[in-house]
């Protein structure tokens, strides 16, 4: 699980996330979101904040959690993510990576809404958020509050289908601060 996962962090865990370094994180929501409740009831995490305020190192976390009890993760950045949709759409394989997708309990998409998408791209995204509406769970990092991912879809009717399939079942994780690298210097470790 912990190969196929494809972690930015592999290492990351909950235990060593400094609460210090996090001002806005609070102690008690991730000991809850630790319990895993959300992942059996199919709902989400949304981790947002500016650049290097921790937001993959704590969806990692939160994926090495779920992993240690068993439970399938798969990684991607956003634009990753993308790319493979539109790569296996045009291969004729976009059924069996969507499938794929939809069978793994939790799917990380790091860094959401980075870059505006297509047409194309807004329905292969739509249709991969619709295939795992009730029957997965996402953890999802933004720089951007949910209220702007609106705008990097350029349209509004596929963006309110998309986004009312997560909003509404969603733990949300507002980091706020100065980023983590900044503070403890190029070689440390951002938890």
């Amino acid at each position: 699980l912990q190969k196929q996962a494809k972690l930015r962090w592999p290492s990351a865990s909950v235990s060593d996330i400094k609460y210090e370094l996090h001002p806005s994180l609070k102690p008690a929501l991730v000991k809850e979101l630790v319990q895993l409740s959300w992942v059996l009831n199919h709902q989400h995490v949304v981790i947002t904040g500016a650049t290097g305020t921790g937001k993959t190192y704590i969806a990692c976390a939160l994926a090495q959690q779920a992993i240690a009890e068993s439970t399938p993760v798969l990684y991607f950045r956003f634009n990753e993510l993308i790319l493979n949709l539109v790569a296996a759409d045009k291969s004729e394989k976009l059924t069996a990576f969507r499938r794929r997708l939809s069978k793994t309990p939790v799917l990380i998409i790091d860094d959401w809404g980075i870059s505006p998408m297509s047409s194309i791209e807004r329905h292969l995204l739509f249709e991969l958020i619709e295939s795992r509406d009730k029957k997965g769970s996402m953890v999802i990092t933004s720089q951007y509050p949910i209220k702007a991912w609106y705008d990097a879809f350029q349209d509004p009717t596929i963006a309110d289908a998309t986004l009312d399939r997560i909003v509404h079942q969603t733990h949300e994780i507002a980091l706020k601060g100065e980023s983590i690298r900044k503070a403890i210097g190029m070689g440390g470790d951002v938890k």
